[in-house]
């Protein structure tokens, strides 16, 4: 397992890492300098510490902290999961919201909150198993890339059907068809 200690970081690794994340961020780069932003800095960022590094953007301050959010993950996590117990969890969400789904089946309301949070924490699940993908040593490799695009259409879908959804009385049956046509048993 290859090991990442971003709080040893220097300055100039987390300016190169802003560089890396979006081009357009480089005007934010000096400023991270400037005031010595490194690892251990980074990895403790807050929207008010962007606002006083000068970036206004809320946007960027939103992207920018996402990005610190993967990375306090792999920092913290890096030693303890690999590929195949993230698939294995995002298995076990999903089989788990359709457990939900069947027991809300048919109810003629909403989904309850046990259904959303279902929802939510296999987008989760989602989320760390792309960021896995898109990192070495997986990064470039066509397999791992289409594999990666048809997680990320999967979890938007979800999201979608949900987001649109939510509010109709059949919304459990048509999210455990989405999920059952999704990913078959």
């Amino acid at each position: 397992m290859i090991m990442v200690n971003i709080k040893n970081w220097r300055v100039e690794e987390t300016a190169a890492w802003l560089s890396g994340v979006d081009p357009g961020f480089q005007p934010y780069v000096q400023a991270f300098v400037n005031n010595g932003i490194d690892g251990a800095a980074l990895l403790l960022l807050t929207s008010y510490d962007l606002e006083k590094l000068s970036v206004a953007s809320l946007g960027h301050r939103e992207l920018i902290l996402e990005a610190v959010e993967l990375l306090n993950h792999l920092h913290h996590q890096s030693d303890r999961e690999t590929l195949q117990t993230l698939c294995l969890s995002v298995t076990v969400k999903c089989r788990s919201l359709a457990g939900e789904l069947r027991g809300s089946g048919g109810s003629g309301g909403a989904p309850c909150n046990r259904v959303v949070a279902a929802v939510s924490s296999l987008l989760g699940g989602v989320k760390t198993l792309v960021s896995w993908l898109d990192r070495y040593p997986f990064e470039g490799e066509e397999e791992y890339a289409v594999l990666r695009s048809q997680v990320v259409r999967l979890g938007l879908e979800l999201a979608a059907c949900v987001h649109v959804n939510a509010t109709r009385p059949d919304c459990p049956d048509m999210l455990l068809a989405a999920v059952s046509h999704s990913f078959p048993q």
